[in-house]
């Protein structure tokens, strides 16, 4: 069932650097992504249930398995076959949506499912919020804990997080991580942004990129629904600021996970990871006590594709 993942020291790549680093392995996490535990929000429910693709849909399909509801997961035309024969053998009907900005809620509508849309939902929330918690608990001392880094593209865990950690570690940063082609871009955001100095290289290898990468997931996440969602209505301050990484930063982040974890992370991992080691080699951990402070990248999911690998090995 759902369970506390692991924190691990990150032994060799603190080595090059003046904190403690660590990896919040939510890729241990049953259905690989802590988006299983969207099951609070499904365990009263008798009716079908429609998600967004991507992590959402492997969870609600486990979670509706768990919780042994019938589940009508809605997918887009960019997931993979594999991906969706994954959701079919877990019993699970998987109905392919259109273009049209309108194909979910119609969708939905038309199968009269139920609409759950996860930066509006407290129960999801809370769910992915208990990330942040158990590292909060992990940590030796959370005084010390610098900052939280968290891709900026994995379904509302980032938000998440930083709502349960304003709340208990206000001292705490909560990052973002993300790669976007255009520096205009980033004035959408509703938070500053640390842009790299070079000019931003924006090829994600195929390998890493699970279904969402296509989709406007930041704007939709962070900008079109900014004064309307829970997240603002209960904090509107959780993310301190993005860091922008390069694909270079992201391919050696996924090198050094694996050196530390004989794993391959996929995008969202990796872009935690970059994020925290840019952060790490640009800035300064001793305090007055002369101790080194720490820093912890969630690892949010595992989706990669194999077949393409060797453009990043």
């Amino acid at each position: 069932m759902i369970r506390s993942t692991d924190l691990s020291p990150a032994h060799n790549l603190s080595r090059h650097v003046d904190f403690q680093l660590y990896l919040k392995r939510e890729d241990q996490q049953l259905s690989f992504s802590p988006h299983v535990k969207i099951y609070a929000t499904l365990h009263d429910l008798n009716l079908t249930n429609w998600t967004l693709p991507g992590q959402y849909a492997r969870a609600i399909a486990y979670s509706a398995r768990l919780l042994n509801i019938p589940a009508v997961i809605l997918v887009g035309p960019e997931m993979c076959p594999n991906e969706v024969h994954e959701l079919q053998q877990m019993g699970s009907v998987v109905e392919h949506l259109s273009d049209e900005p309108s194909g979910p809620l119609s969708a939905a509508f038309n199968v009269q499912a139920l609409y759950i849309d996860p930066l509006n939902d407290p129960y999801t929330l809370a769910g992915l919020g208990t990330v942040a918690l158990e590292i909060l608990r992990q940590v030796k001392d959370d005084q010390q804990l610098e900052g939280i880094f968290c891709s900026a593209r994995a379904g509302g865990a980032l938000e998440a997080i930083g709502l349960s950690v304003k709340q208990f570690a206000p001292h705490v940063k909560v990052i973002g991580v993300d790669v976007l082609p255009s520096v205009e871009l980033s004035k959408l955001y509703g938070f500053p942004i640390d842009l790299p100095n070079a000019e931003c290289n924006t090829h994600i290898p195929n390998a890493l990129k699970t279904g969402q990468d296509n989709l406007p997931v930041i704007s939709h996440d962070h900008l079109d629904r900014t004064l309307t969602t829970e997240i603002s209505r209960v904090n509107p301050h959780v993310v301190d600021h993005v860091i922008m990484v390069k694909a270079c930063e992201i391919q050696s982040a996924i090198r050094d996970t694996f050196q530390e974890t004989r794993g391959i992370v996929d995008l969202n991992g990796a872009l935690a990871v970059a994020g925290m080691m840019r952060f790490a080699s640009t800035t300064g951990s001793l305090d007055v006590k002369e101790r080194a402070k720490s820093l912890v990248a969630v690892i949010s999911s595992a989706d990669v594709v194999f077949d393409n690998i060797k453009e990043f090995v």
